[in-house]
């Protein structure tokens, strides 16, 4: 019997260490709400999960800024329906 990888969901991919996850070879999504964070998403073979922001999130210095009302709204939908598809959830 073949082993299926584990569906794994990282928030904040970069806090919770790219090389480590990439370890477990699982399959990866992963969301951030700091839109310059898409591409290093990407760049570790992890799938970008996220929504188009009305206004940016990034706060400065590599932090992010606390996101709008709809916003908020729009990204806790994200994530409910997302997580119901994995198997694991890692938040940082």
């Amino acid at each position: 019997m073949k082993a299926v990888p584990a569906a794994l969901f990282a928030l904040c991919l970069l806090q919770a260490s790219p090389a480590a996850l990439a370890q477990l070879r699982a399959q990866v999504t992963a969301t951030d709400v700091r839109p310059e964070v898409k591409e290093q998403i990407q760049s570790v073979g992890a799938k970008y999960i996220g929504i188009e922001l009305k206004q940016s999130a990034s706060a400065g210095g590599g932090y992010a800024g606390e996101l709008s009302e709809e916003d908020k709204k729009r990204q806790r939908e994200l994530l409910v329906e997302h997580c119901a598809t994995v198997d694991v959830v890692i938040t940082t």
